[in-house]
């Protein structure tokens, strides 16, 4: 049995007792060619960016379990102290436009851009500066995360499942 992390490792051995010598534990890759590009002035023109506004990144499929509500609301209290910030959300899902309400109830519907899905994830990712991954519940091995940390961005995630294992506190993130 192969799992994608030792978080995963550890529950199948320890609450699906399957013996430890029956379980590989191998990382999920990426193709990191795809995250080694420059800031791309027109993903930026796109989501109506400048080059001095400070993007902060969150990719997710949008349901309760991801806590998008959570980075949301300390966007209004980010912009408070640091006015160039921006949040790009990436993704669809069911809480939408309970998302989009609260950005505009909080006041800041012009600091959270909605992107819905996208083809061009390392795009945005490579036009990012700081990359959110706030999940309430235990995420394997994020592909997200391994994409924002392969295109260089600093990383904060909450310590689910096998999130604190592929960050190096405080090298490549919190």
């Amino acid at each position: 049995i192969i799992a994608v992390s030792n978080y995963v490792r550890n529950r199948i051995v320890h609450e699906g007792g399957v013996p430890a010598s029956k379980v590989v534990m191998i990382y999920n890759g990426i193709n990191l060619s795809r995250f080694m590009g420059t800031r791309d002035k027109e993903i930026r023109e796109e989501l109506g960016l400048t080059d001095s506004n400070i993007i902060i990144t969150t990719i997710a499929h949008l349901i309760y379990e991801k806590g998008v509500d959570v980075i949301v609301k300390a966007m209004a209290e980010i912009v408070k102290s640091c006015q160039s910030v921006r949040l790009v959300v990436v993704g669809e899902g069911p809480e939408k436009e309970n998302l989009v309400k609260l950005a505009n109830f909080l006041g800041v519907q012009d600091d959270v851009i909605f992107t819905g899905l996208r083809n061009d994830i390392e795009k945005i990712i490579c036009t990012s500066d700081i990359f959110v991954l706030n999940s309430r519940w235990p995420e394997a091995c994020s592909y997200a995360l391994l994409e924002a940390q392969a295109a260089g961005l600093s990383s904060l995630t909450t310590t689910m499942g096998g999130n604190p294992e592929l960050i190096s506190e405080p090298l490549t993130g919190l």
